[in-house]
Parts: structure tokens; C-alpha cells; sequence
């Protein structure tokens, strides 16, 4: 039976093994380090994309909430889809620690540090984020007086996809942060060379201000030197 929790969410992910999703997240990472080094004109560009993306990305978590609460509680609970009754619990949890993760994230991009220095930090962030998540999970689908084994047998798969889903939503989230932070820093990296730059050639203009104002003062001094040297 199609998960009633899974119909108004709009973003579309291609569930894949663990392995898998290293590997993509991995790949994603080598083409971050290769587009560092892109030509400047590139820069603006790709920064105003990276951070549409971002704020896409935000706007997808903070709506969630309200997209899966559209759908009747009470009649997915009446379907007698029984692995609907571990995401509709798992829904309101994910969606609670959406806003923890979301501020950590926000306020761990926009420091001045290096983007090599944020990666590691976010990253660790995120697997103490799906740790908690999957615990939660799994003492949900605990048999207990509550929840009997063929029960939570039954709500397992719908509750795994869903969980997969959102940690595919958040790692597109990471990235994109990621992505917007390094592109950041290289522009104004690069603003800070050519404004050196630009000093440079201020100062090298004015020097050369300088020596025509010398050669102009020496030929005012000696208006007829040329002529009287050439004269026989």
C-alpha cells in the first residue's frame, strides 16, 4: 500500500544503499574541489545559483511540516496502513529536529573560518543528526506492551523510507550550504586581491604623475638644450 505520509511531499529522491550514498556524497565533494578552481567570471554566477539553492532547500524543511500535516491523520489511521502510524510519529520528531539542525547549519556557515575547517564539523553534526533519528526510530519499532513484533514488523520498511528521505533532503542541504560558503570566500578573497591590486597601480600612477612632472620642470629649465648642443 502507497505510504498516504509520502504523496504531498515534492521533493524526489532515489533511495540507494549506504554505500551508494557515501559514494554520491563523495563525488558531489570532488566536483566542489575541481569548480574551486573556475575562472572568476564563473564566481558570481554560481554563487547566486548555490545560494537559490540554499534558501530552496530551507524553505522545502520549514514547509514539510506543513505539507505532511495536509494529510488527514485520522484517516490514514482509519486505512489501517499500520506503517503509516510509525511515520506520522516520526514525521513530527524529523520535523522538530529540522529547526535544531537548520540554525546549527546557518550559523556554522557564516563563520570566517575556511571552508575545509566548516566541512568536517557540519559532517560530524549530521551523523550525530541521523544517530538520533534511527534511535528514535528503532525504540519506536521495539516490541513492547504497546507494540507487538508482528507490528512493528509491519511499520518498519514505510519508516526506513522515510528516514531515508529526509537524510537525502538534508545531505542536498549540507551541500548546498557547502557550496554556497566556498564560492563566498573565494569571491571575496578575490575582491581583496584586486583591491591590493588596484592600490598598487593607484601608487605606480602617481609615480609616474611624478616623474612627468620631473621631466616636465627639467625641460622648462632648459628649454634650448637640444638646439644649442646641435648647433656647429
Amino acid at each position: 500500500m502507497q505510504n498516504p505520509m509520502r504523496r504531498n511531499i515534492r521533493f524526489t529522491y532515489v533511495i540507494a544503499s549506504p554505500a551508494k550514498r557515501g559514494e554520491a556524497i563523495y563525488t558531489k565533494l570532488n566536483r566542489l574541489l575541481r569548480s574551486l578552481c573556475s575562472p572568476i567570471w564563473l564566481v558570481s554566477a554560481v554563487l547566486m545559483v548555490a545560494t537559490v539553492s540554499v534558501l530552496l532547500f530551507e524553505v522545502g524543511l520549514l514547509t514539510r511540516a506543513q505539507e505532511g500535516d495536509a494529510t488527514s491523520k485520522a484517516e490514514i489511521v482509519e486505512s489501517g496502513d499500520v506503517s503509516s502510524k510509525c511515520v506520522i510519529a516520526m514525521a513530527s520528531i524529523v520535523d522538530a529536529e529540522h529547526q535544531k539542525l537548520g540554525k546549527f547549519m546557518t550559523e556554522h556557515f557564516q563563520s570566517k573560518k575556511s571552508t575545509s575547517e566548516l566541512i568536517p564539523v557540519a559532517m560530524e553534526r549530521f551523523r550525530q543528526y541521523r544517530k538520533d533519528i534511527r534511535s528514535k526510530m528503532e525504540g519506536m519499532l521495539t516490541p513492547s506492551s504497546k507494540v507487538t513484533a508482528e507490528a512493528a514488523l509491519a511499520e518498519r520498511p514505510g519508516c526506513e523510507s522515510f528516514i531515508s528521505e529526509d537524510f537525502m533532503l538534508i545531505t542536498n542541504v549540507i551541500y548546498s550550504h557547502i557550496l554556497a560558503n566556498a564560492y563566498a570566500k573565494k569571491s571575496t578573497r578575490l575582491l581583496d586581491k584586486y583591491k591590493i591590486i588596484n592600490a598598487k597601480l593607484d601608487k605606480l600612477n602617481f609615480t609616474i604623475a611624478q616623474m612627468a612632472g620631473y621631466f616636465g620642470a627639467f625641460s622648462q629649465k632648459l628649454p634650448c638644450y637640444a638646439t644649442k648642443c646641435t648647433k656647429g
